[in-house]
């Protein structure tokens, strides 16, 4: 009788054992969507200022697509929203509601815009569509509903790395014939037999609906995405934008201010392209034996360049008393307005300091060799392919437009006004985000510090 109790003993012990070794190292996934689609009326951010381009209708719901992932206790969660962009505040308020509801440290929980042109405005930006107090005070719950859903779904997954070439999609629009984004990246989680979610990094502007359409909508990515997902039901597809500062769709010349009929060829086909190559990588990807998994967040200051102060006094007396006399054509009104408004937060950013950094945030998010790394603006792609340059040994996404919007990351020679150019990425969209213009060694500070978060991360 001793023995067959010591034997159940030792089968229990065995059985317990047993069970934490399968559990051990298994990695969880959680996947999950909200619907934030504004209501109608409400002006889309993007294209230019005061034009007052409010939203008649829906092409496509604008989601946002969440993951929560899990490994030996440790949970992360991703989040994409189909938006222009996000702020610091807005990423705060998110993490506060994950962090309430699933116990998810904030600085494990990375939030991306995919940066549509035919969302709603969640920055504050002079004339690029103005902010709806009303959908803006509830956003973040919703934001925070997919996440919380996800982390309500976790079951065992088993994890596939593919990346593809990619041709014809993206052109560069600051440099003729200058650098694109060659290669698409993916990642793809398998439950049982079935896709549960996928994780997309491209560099694209999406923007290929013009100022004339007046319709939300996901643009190219979303739309392309969703092609997966309808192939894949119960799938969720997560896209992380990457650096597309000097980056649009494919033929550029061809997308600003089109109109409608010619707009929805163009999604089409682009869309159909984009979805082939998302295919073709969920197709071709390998297993990926995750071993090690984690997130750490920093935070930085990009260099900038107080404006003179007198100047820009001036320059915004000077704008309202031409306002203020009126009968000016609506082009020349537009112009003005942006002109003082500008001004004028140019001023109140002498109230914050430091005069000369601009604070921020990044993120690195390691699954085993593979680093997706986020910045919080509009990188140019050069500066992405030298941040993968640095780290030979690892699979590097760089994801932009994360957690915080800090406008353009332009290359040093976009400063040069020899040619007397005032180029757009440098000097116009500060005064547009009420900051200071950038100091011209900005994107080598921003790779410095993102390299260096990168291999903490891994060295963890």
């Amino acid at each position: 009788m001793l023995r067959k109790q010591v034997r159940l003993l030792l089968t229990v012990v065995l059985f317990t054992l047993g069970a934490k070794s399968v559990m051990a190292g298994t990695v969880l996934a959680g996947f999950a969507t909200s619907d934030i689609t504004p209501p109608l009326n409400l002006e889309m951010a993007g294209f230019g200022p005061f034009l007052e381009r409010k939203a008649t209708g829906v092409h496509d719901p604008l989601l946002a697509h969440a993951m929560v992932m899990e490994l030996d206790g440790v949970r992360v969660a991703v989040v994409d929203c189909d938006v222009a962009a996000v702020t610091a505040g807005f990423t705060q308020k998110v993490r506060q509601a994950v962090e309430s509801s699933t116990g998810i440290p904030g600085n494990r929980v990375l939030i991306s815009a995919t940066h549509t042109h035919s969302g709603p405005a969640i920055p504050h930006w002079v004339g690029w569509g103005a902010q709806d107090p009303d959908y803006l005070k509830g956003l973040p719950q919703k934001v925070a509903d997919a996440i919380i859903a996800a982390a309500n779904k976790l079951q065992p997954v088993r994890i596939y790395y593919g990346e593809v070439p990619v041709q014809e999609i993206g052109e560069n629009r600051e440099y003729d014939n200058g650098p694109v984004d060659t290669k698409l990246r993916v990642l793809k989680f398998v439950q049982g037999d079935k896709l549960a979610g996928f994780i997309v990094n491209y560099s694209v502007h999406n923007v290929i609906l013009s100022e004339q359409m007046h319709e939300y909508s996901a643009d190219l990515t979303g739309v392309a995405l969703e092609k997966i997902v309808q192939e894949n039901p119960g799938s969720v597809g997560i896209y992380l934008q990457g650096s597309c500062g000097d980056i649009n769709p494919r033929p550029a010349h061809q997308i600003n201010n089109q109109p409608p009929e010619k707009c929805l060829n163009l999604l089409d086909q682009l869309s159909d392209s984009f979805a082939a190559y998302v295919r073709q990588a969920l197709a071709s990807a390998s297993p990926l034996d995750v071993q090690q998994m984690n997130m750490e967040s920093q935070n930085i200051t990009l260099p900038e360049v107080p404006t003179d102060k007198a100047l820009a006094l001036r320059t915004m007396l000077m704008a309202d008393d031409l306002l203020k006399h009126g009968g000016l054509p609506p082009r020349a009104e537009r112009s003005l307005l942006w002109t003082r408004d500008t001004c004028r937060l140019a001023l109140d950013r002498f109230n914050r300091q430091p005069l000369d950094g601009r604070e921020t945030e990044i993120q690195a998010f390691r699954i085993q060799d593979v680093l997706i790394l986020t910045d919080p603006g509009e990188l140019f792609i050069s500066f992405a392919n030298q941040i993968a340059q640095s780290l030979p040994k690892w699979k590097v996404w760089v994801a932009g437009y994360a957690d915080d919007y800090v406008g353009y990351i332009p290359s040093a020679d976009r400063y040069d006004t020899k040619d007397d150019q005032y180029r757009y990425a440098a000097y116009f969209t500060p005064l547009m985000n009420g900051e200071f213009r950038y100091r011209e060694d900005v994107g080598d500070v921003l790779v410095h510090d993102m390299i260096a978060l990168a291999q903490k991360t891994a060295a963890r």
